[in-house]
């Protein structure tokens, strides 16, 4: 009888990690409901960033496994380089379609989101996440504060943007110092496909 228990809970347990792990049309589906809601997509809006992000998300994950397969550190740099472009010709294609508005509020949706990707991107222990979860809240509201201020006043979006990332770039910094080498390099290639 034990036996048997055990191998339920085992297979319970598997079956709960494999429904973690999405497939590219979940992860596509998942980024598209959540941007949605953030951002207030139309459904012509969606239909357009679709193919977009999906081909993104192709060409990301093509690129991850090329990293993973890497050595050199040039190459690697080289591979980091070609991740950020795609992620700016994403950013630039989706930037097309949306209002001025809706990227303001793509922004914050980015960075309000972080702390849920990063816990489960880097894969962070409990102490870590206890650590981080501070130091991101406070990016958030300084963030948060950036894009009221925009919104009430209609700023330019570059510039918010920009102080936006600023804010990002020094949070990356204070992360980096409170997580491993190899989460270090998974925080980067999580950015470079974000941006």
């Amino acid at each position: 009888m034990k036996k048997i228990l055990f191998c339920l809970f085992v297979l319970a347990l598997s079956s709960a990690y494999a429904q973690k792990k999405l497939n590219d049309e979940e992860k596509t589906a998942r980024y598209l409901n959540r941007m949605t809601e953030a951002v207030s997509l139309t459904s012509d809006q969606v239909s357009k960033i679709t193919p977009l992000v999906s081909e993104n998300l192709k060409k990301q994950k093509d690129l991850s496994v090329q990293m993973n397969k890497q050595d050199g550190a040039v190459r690697m740099q080289s591979l980091q380089e070609e991740m950020k472009k795609n992620s700016q010709e994403l950013d630039a294609a989706v930037g097309a379609v949306i209002t001025k508005q809706q990227l303001i509020k793509l922004q914050a949706f980015y960075s309000t989101d972080y702390m849920d990707d990063l816990t489960e991107e880097l894969e962070l222990t409990p102490d870590q996440v206890k650590k981080i979860t501070p130091l991101v809240n406070d990016a958030n509201a300084k963030k948060a504060e950036i894009f009221k201020k925009a919104d009430i006043s209609g700023a330019d979006t570059d510039k918010i943007v920009a102080e936006a990332n600023k804010i990002t770039d020094e949070l990356d910094a204070q992360i980096g110092a409170r997580i491993s080498k190899q989460q270090l390099l998974k925080l980067q290639t999580y950015w470079i496909r974000r941006r």
